[in-house]
């Protein structure tokens, strides 16, 4: 089995959720982990858990719709690391309400940092991918990137935006040994997903963020020689 032990990984919306989950299973791995989000306490958190686990990390605290701070904190979470394997861009969230009912500020906000986001933070990391000669990124997409939803409108769109930029990002960077992968999940138990959704699948049957964690780690233990251009990931129980 591929050791991960040692890798350099940033990931993005690590202080909840599935990017701490990722975050927490990686410093199982004793991975090296630069922790980004918004919310410095919560992110300091996560470091003590990681680095409980013996792994290596640190919290940088970054916007991701903010070019001028992704660059400066990306800058600054490469030379920590010595380097950059992966990325996991897994920043996101979703405001959900009818179309009619969706304010226009919602929506600029998903773009922001649903699309936006993943496409300024693997434009920090590819120079340094590109010298190594290899890197992956991993974006977490979602279902909902690849099929409509009522009440889904704004998050869908920024979601198909990412689908669409993940697709063309593989194309171009294959050549230069960088791989790119979108995690499709379905329905995940996140409270702060749940909110205005119309589901009836019962939390305990829905994803979990540990799962998407798990699928992260299968990434990393590829081969370089090949690459996953897509994982779905569905809910069995679903009605």
């Amino acid at each position: 089995m591929t050791t991960l032990s040692n890798k350099k990984v940033i990931i993005t919306g690590a202080s909840k959720g599935i990017g701490r989950a990722i975050a927490e299973r990686l410093a199982e791995e004793k991975c090296a982990i630069a922790l980004f989000a918004r919310s410095g306490d919560l992110l300091a958190e996560r470091v003590s858990h990681c680095e409980k686990h013996g792994a290596k990390a640190k919290a940088f605290v970054c916007d991701v719709g903010d070019h001028a701070q992704v660059e400066s904190q990306f800058a600054a979470a490469i030379e920590w690391l010595g380097g950059i394997d992966c990325l996991v861009n897994n920043a996101g969230l979703g405001y959900f309400a009818r179309f009619d009912e969706l304010q226009a500020s919602q929506f600029d906000e998903m773009l922001t940092t649903n699309l936006r986001g993943p496409f300024l933070c693997a434009k920090a990391v590819v120079p340094d991918m590109k010298r190594a000669g290899e890197g992956l990124i991993i974006n977490i997409a979602s279902i909902a990137g690849k099929y409509g939803s009522e009440r889904g409108s704004g998050y869908c769109a920024s979601k198909f935006g990412l689908m669409g930029l993940n697709e063309c990002m593989g194309m171009d960077l294959r050549t230069l040994g960088i791989r790119v992968t979108a995690i499709c999940p379905g329905s995940v138990n996140a409270p702060d997903f749940r909110m205005g959704r119309i589901t009836k699948i019962k939390p305990e049957d829905m994803i979990q963020a540990d799962d998407i964690a798990e699928a992260v780690v299968y990434l990393l233990r590829q081969p370089s020689r090949i690459f996953i251009r897509e994982m779905e990931v569905r809910v069995t129980k679903a009605s």
